[in-house]
């Protein structure tokens, strides 16, 4: 990847967004075609050649949006009296937190490493036991996260599912049905694609 081509175009705004801080604006490489092709070889150049056939996208939305989302999708089961929104506010919790376990877990680890532990070599049971000095300030970290959490729900009066609204109120309109039997069409082309390959 051309770097220096790259840097040439990024564009530097000084101060911004406080005295100081130097912001990197990166529009300027996207609208230039020969910084965006550039750009987006020296991504995809590591990938090339390597048998990757398919790529799987996620969408990424808030927090609410999720909750919202799996308290809806989860709604048939109030008639069992199962703690729907509560379920879901556990979840999109759950989810929110992996990237910060993950960050946790890599500085627990190199500290450890830091210190002589070798999490590489030996067999199964060996690895099992080095990873003990790194679960114990892990379960330490999120338990203290969890707390400070509850504290802060606390103090905002969450109540659940009790008197609840909502920023957007979300309605199915027929283009919903539309997206959805169009996705389920791609998807059974797909499969019998595959079958007859």
């Amino acid at each position: 990847m051309n770097t220096e081509l790259i840097k040439a175009n990024l564009r530097t705004v000084p101060d911004f967004p406080k005295p100081g801080i130097m912001f990197r604006d990166i529009t300027t490489v996207l609208k230039n075609p020969a910084c965006l092709r550039e750009l987006a070889n020296g991504l995809t150049g590591y990938y090339t050649g390597r048998g990757i056939t398919k790529v799987l996208g996620i969408e990424s939305r808030g927090e609410i949006q999720l909750t919202d989302a799996l308290e809806r999708l989860f709604s048939p089961l109030k008639a069992l009296h199962v703690p729907v929104h509560e379920v879901a506010m556990m979840m999109s919790i759950a989810l929110r937190f992996i990237p910060l376990l993950v960050e946790e877990t890599d500085k627990i680890m190199s500290a450890q490493r830091a210190r002589g532990a070798d999490f590489d070599t030996g067999n199964l049971l060996q690895r099992g036991k080095a990873l003990v000095p790194i679960l114990i300030p892990l379960f330490v970290s999120a338990f203290r996260r969890a707390d400070e959490l509850a504290t802060a729900m606390e103090c905002r009066l969450y109540q659940g599912d009790k008197r609840r609204t909502r920023l957007r109120q979300m309605t199915l309109c027929p283009m919903d049905g539309i997206v959805a039997g169009v996705c389920v069409a791609f998807f059974l082309l797909v499969l019998y694609l595959q079958q007859t390959a």
